[in-house]
């Protein structure tokens, strides 16, 4: 099925929604409410939300819970657009099949993982398919995307590119995909001369939209959860939605520090 999908980086600079969460949710970020309902939606166990999410709230075991909480502070839908951004954002949105994109992601998560349960537990694993194959593939792509950054998962350079251009594909903002990531990068060539031109590159496919829409505007700084930052009250008090566990739980390897 081919579906029209957002423009994510005409809103977000970072990482967004559930894939982008690292402290309190945002309530005015409309791409997280959209991801916890589509969790909510899913026939996928509390055991199997915990995995795939990295953690559940601190004082709180009921992600369930959790998630309706998120649906009902998080608006459903994007921010009111006017007539020009509208007719822009719908000729620049991505159509990319569900069938192809899950395909993709499917491959790209087994092959991240094949060698590496020392840093991700095979219940992680277990948990990011079945929210690609049974949920939604973007959603599974960018929770895969965390899962990495936060446990260090090293990357090969052919895999990073792979996902470059899948986030090109889907519209992402480029630091939603590098901005972490533990890449293996290949040793420098200091006879190359095109490091620069290389470099920026990977905004090229952004730049003829954003000079399409001709957005006069500035918009608020955003936050490593990739939306507005500024007047927005958090949902939940102080505690962070990361990759934590109790004591005994074997479930994932090891527990990175909370931001």
């Amino acid at each position: 099925m081919t579906r029209s999908r957002e423009v994510y980086y005409y809103d977000y600079t970072g990482a967004f929604g559930l894939g982008g969460l690292v402290g309190p949710p945002a309530s005015d970020d409309y791409q997280l409410g959209r991801d916890a309902r589509l969790l909510l939606g899913s026939k996928l166990s509390d055991r199997a939300l915990r995995a795939a999410l990295l953690a559940v709230p601190r004082n709180d075991s009921d992600v369930r819970g959790w998630l309706r909480t998120v649906t009902r502070e998080c608006p459903a839908d994007g921010p009111e657009r006017d007539a020009d951004e509208t007719h822009a954002l719908n000729r620049a949105r991505p159509t990319v099949p569900e069938s192809e994109l899950r395909t993709l992601v499917r491959t790209e998560i087994q092959e991240a993982t094949a060698s590496a349960s020392e840093c991700v537990s095979p219940t992680t694993v277990a948990a990011l398919l079945r929210v690609v194959e049974e949920v939604d593939a973007d959603l599974g792509l960018r929770l895969f995307l965390r899962a990495a950054k936060e446990y260090g998962l090293p990357m090969e350079h052919e895999q990073y590119e792979r996902l470059m251009r899948i986030g090109d594909a889907l519209a992402y903002p480029t630091a939603a995909i590098f901005a972490g990531l533990n890449v293996r990068w290949p040793p420098l060539d200091p006879g190359r001369r095109d490091f620069a031109a290389v470099s920026l590159d990977c905004l090229g496919s952004q730049a003829p939209f954003m000079e399409r829409i001709g957005r006069t505007r500035a918009r608020p700084p955003t936050s490593c959860s990739g939306s507005s930052s500024t007047n927005r009250p958090s949902l939940l008090g102080h505690w962070p939605l990361c990759c934590s566990r109790t004591s005994g739980d074997s479930s994932t390897p090891h527990s990175p520090t909370p931001p």
